[in-house]
């Protein structure tokens, strides 16, 4: 543990580091200083995220060679910096760390796209809101450039719209991130490149906006026009994203048919990828389908067989029992719904898992506090019907009458569906 604490203070010095220069949500000053000083251990989130910063291999923390493979002063570069030359090579800490050093050598490159590296390599290493500004810059270099620069460069803009659209969902701007995306998507089209990865990347990330701000038809109409383009490559980590995100918009409009073939095919996708999302997860989802169609029978069947699958994951058999119990809740099958409450274990749920099994045991026991533990849950998720549900059910048992108030406020919203349909 002492080794490891000393190479990744050798690291930080040679660097020219403070602690709070590698700093972020993960790994805060109090943690870092204890994993130097060999007093604490780093998580592997926290090696993957020095070892990004520091621009080493994680396994190099490990072995006994010198870890000391990049700059040791950004100032003895000089004016000769390559700085797309470093951006390929994917060295965006030295990148960054020479900008900081030359401010202006900087200024003084000549390569229009000096900000798209700069800013890229600052998004790259997690400092998300410093690289707006350059990404800005970048984009308005741009738009201002004549038609051969931006033929040729159209998938750096892509890029850097991207990541713009990402900086500002930090804030939950989402009006602005879409602008970014249609912006990216508009450029995908002028200039052919429907097939790039890129291109299914921003699909898909206009796609997710789109259904999480309830609007299910754009989001079908944009994901199903981009699936029917004639193509070579199919990137499957994107595809999958792509059909859950239809998947989702399709149940909220209530076909629940185009939902299920949406949805294996993200799961046949995510098990080709290496299981992109938890096999369980998009078996809960069919569930929920299959309940909200009323297919009460085929729904528990498919879930007998699943927690035989699962057994020996209690993550998994324990959501999949969830899912049992909403089954049994939506088909009016109390008694059957509570003694599967019985059997299981909250510590294995997701949040989502937890929440459900609050609202669906309150709601048949009447139990005030597991009720009001949904409110906020609710609320942040948009699912409407079900805090209507919530408010009338705490109305009947409570008699007060801001529960009917607080109806009169929802009912008339757009909602995203959970529990009711």
């Amino acid at each position: 543990m002492i080794l490891l604490g000393n190479k990744i203070k050798q690291l930080r010095l040679d660097r020219n580091l403070t602690q709070s220069d590698v700093c972020n949500e993960i790994l805060n000053r109090s943690i870092l200083s204890k994993i130097e000083n060999g007093k604490s251990y780093p998580s592997i989130p926290q090696l993957q995220h020095l070892a990004k910063i520091f621009n080493v291999p994680i396994v190099s923390f490990f072995d006994n060679n010198s870890l000391n493979t990049t700059i040791n002063n950004p100032k003895d570069l000089g004016c000769d910096f390559d700085i797309g030359q470093f951006f390929k090579e994917n060295d965006y800490f030295r990148i960054v760390k020479y900008v900081e050093y030359n401010k202006k050598s900087f200024i003084d490159i000549l390569d229009g796209n000096k900000y798209f590296y700069y800013g890229m390599s600052l998004f790259s290493i997690d400092r998300h809101m410093d690289a707006l500004k350059p990404l800005k810059r970048y984009l308005n270099f741009y738009k201002n450039s004549d038609e051969e620069f931006k033929k040729k460069y159209a998938l750096y803009v892509v890029e850097c719209l991207n990541s713009l659209c990402k900086i500002v969902l930090i804030n939950n701007n989402s009006e602005k991130a879409t602008k970014y995306l249609i912006l990216a998507k508009n450029y995908i089209y002028k200039y052919n490149l429907i097939n790039t990865r890129s291109s299914a990347i921003i699909h898909c990330n206009l796609g997710s906006i789109y259904y999480r701000n309830l609007k299910y038809t754009e989001t079908i109409n944009l994901l199903e026009s981009f699936l029917d383009t004639p193509r070579d490559t199919i990137y499957v980590d994107v595809f999958a994203t792509l059909n859950f995100n239809l998947s989702i918009s399709y149940y909220n409009l209530n076909d629940y048919d185009k939902a299920i073939v949406y949805l294996k095919r993200c799961l046949n996708l995510s098990q080709y990828h290496g299981n992109l999302y938890k096999d369980y997860v998009l078996y809960c989802t069919h569930s929920t389908f299959l309940i909200h169609s009323k297919k009460f029978d085929e729904s528990i069947n498919m879930l007998t067989y699943l927690k035989y699958q699962f057994k020996h994951d209690p993550i998994a058999y324990n959501n999949l029992l969830a899912q049992e119990i909403l089954t049994y809740f939506i088909s009016e099958d109390y008694t059957k719904c509570l003694k599967v409450c019985n059997e299981i274990n909250l510590n294995k749920l997701t949040k989502a898992g937890k929440i459900d099994y609050y609202f669906i045991k309150g709601w048949i026991t009447d139990d005030l506090d597991l009720l009001k533990r949904c409110e906020n849950y609710f609320i942040n998720k948009s699912y409407y019907k079900d805090l209507i549900a919530l408010y009338d059910k705490l109305y009947k048992i409570t008699k007060n009458p801001i529960y009917k108030d607080h109806i009169h406020s929802y009912k008339d919203k757009s909602f995203s569906k959970n529990i009711f349909a």
